[in-house]
């Protein structure tokens, strides 16, 4: 759809006039204010001690008196699922063999509970281990401000509601224009529209799941898991980044931003554009992991269960030579020859089958205003310059992976966010990678 006249937009404009108040609001990607639902003290004291760093070493302990580790040593409760678990085939003497070290103690947990299909969520002051099924059937209910998303002057003080009346009433395209303009109410357009389609997309009410959002004033109310919950806080965080670089004139502007993606996951994407030289005959892939990560210093965890589902043994013996191959070409061609892969998750880089992979698939948002923009349409000024997202998803969905994606019923997606012009895309380490390359090169033949 598209603006029908040029007396529609001054209409629009009169409207907007019209909705000036005088309720002090948020700078554009500034912080909010805490949630207007905060978290219960006991929430918070767990959430800090996950996020805090640790250091675990198991070998052959049963699973219960590992939950009784954790909550001695983060001191906060620790709940083990027991029905849940017997109903799964899980016995609470399940043995345990892990260990990590300079990570946060949340991964850790998603490490040893991945191996046994387990999950964890927040109940009854606990931290409660229980199975993916069960964890699915609890939700909550938290709001997450997002005035400052919006697009918004500060001296406008209108609410959502009556933005989204005066957008219905001239059929205005939500998504089709960047710069300054438009002042449009995001809550019921392109956040909403990106959380959903992006984070779990199966699991919203509006396609028979159980999650519901919904935008209310300068906020939107989001009832799901804790894990959903999680990345929708990771979500509106990376988006403020996105914005605040978009403020500034040099080359970080372009930078992109993944969930679940933290400094140290950034620091392991460092080491493997790093050379790396060595020479293994006949070691097991086991020996040449630990070798790998005490070399590079990055920890490298091999995800055992996956592999033997596969019929793949961490003994499988290697051979082969690098000489100042970089780590990630080095890593691609020994694992491809056995059919493996690896990913970046849970703050390690983690070695999988690719049907495990494909599974994760990594949420990244790119800043694309530079690739996007085609100038302003002088009869609807001042409302700003078009942005022409289609030409450049088309051109992705052609070229990276193209049988991946969901218009051809694949798991992956690519939306558009706005006001600052942001592609968001749901795909595969390997695919956001390629779709890296893509844009770099976009630009650099842009430039000429």
């Amino acid at each position: 759809m598209c603006l029908r006249s040029q007396g529609s937009v001054y209409l629009l404009i009169a409207c907007l006039t019209a909705c000036i108040a005088s309720d002090p609001q948020h700078s554009f990607g500034e912080d909010p204010p805490t949630q207007v639902i905060p978290q219960a003290e006991w929430e918070a004291r767990i959430e800090a001690a996950l996020n805090a760093q640790g250091e675990w070493e198991f070998e052959d302990v049963p699973l219960k008196d590992v939950c009784e580790a954790i909550q001695e040593k983060l001191a906060i409760d620790v709940a083990l699922d027991v029905k849940a678990l017997e109903n799964y085939g899980i016995d609470t003497q399940t043995p345990i063999t892990r260990s990590l070290r300079g990570r946060s103690n949340r991964s850790f947990l998603h490490l040893m509970l991945n191996e046994l299909d387990l999950t964890y969520t927040m109940r009854l002051g606990a931290l409660w281990i229980t199975t993916p099924e069960y964890a699915n059937s609890l939700l909550t209910t938290r709001v997450y401000p997002v005035g400052d998303l919006l697009g918004r002057e500060r001296a406008l003080g209108e609410s959502s509601r009556e933005w989204a009346t005066l957008i219905q009433a001239v059929d205005s395209p939500v998504g089709s224009w960047c710069g300054s303009w438009p002042k449009f109410r995001l809550v019921d357009g392109t956040v909403v529209q990106a959380i959903t389609s992006q984070i779990a997309p199966s699991t919203w009410d509006f396609v028979g799941g159980p999650g519901a959002i919904r935008g209310i004033q300068d906020s939107i109310v989001v009832l799901h898991t804790s894990d959903i919950h999680e990345q929708v806080a990771e979500f509106l965080t990376a988006y403020r980044a996105v914005i605040n670089n978009d403020q500034r004139d040099d080359v970080e502007k372009q930078t992109v931003f993944f969930l679940g993606q933290q400094e140290v996951s950034a620091a392991i994407r460092l080491v493997l554009e790093q050379p790396f030289t060595a020479e293994f005959k006949d070691q097991s892939l086991k020996e040449v992991v630990e070798f790998v990560s005490e070399t590079m210093g990055i920890p490298i965890v091999i995800d055992v269960h996956a592999l033997e589902d596969f019929g793949i043994d961490t003994a499988t013996p290697i051979s082969v030579k690098f000489t100042e191959t970089r780590l990630r070409f080095a890593l691609v061609r020994m694992l491809s020859e056995r059919e493996l892969t690896y990913i970046i998750r849970d703050e390690v880089l983690f070695i999988t089958t690719h049907e495990k992979a494909e599974e994760s698939l990594l949420i990244g948002l790119y800043p694309v205003r530079d690739l996007v923009e085609i100038g302003n349409d002088s009869w609807i000024e001042p409302l700003g310059a078009r942005c022409d997202f289609e030409s450049l998803t088309n051109v992705i969905q052609s070229t990276i992976a193209p049988d991946t994606w969901g218009t051809v019923g694949g798991p992956s997606s690519i939306g558009a966010l706005l006001p600052v012009p942001t592609i968001v895309i749901a795909q595969t380490q390997d695919a956001h990678e390629k779709i890296s390359e893509l844009l770099t090169t976009l630009r650099e033949v842009k430039k000429q």
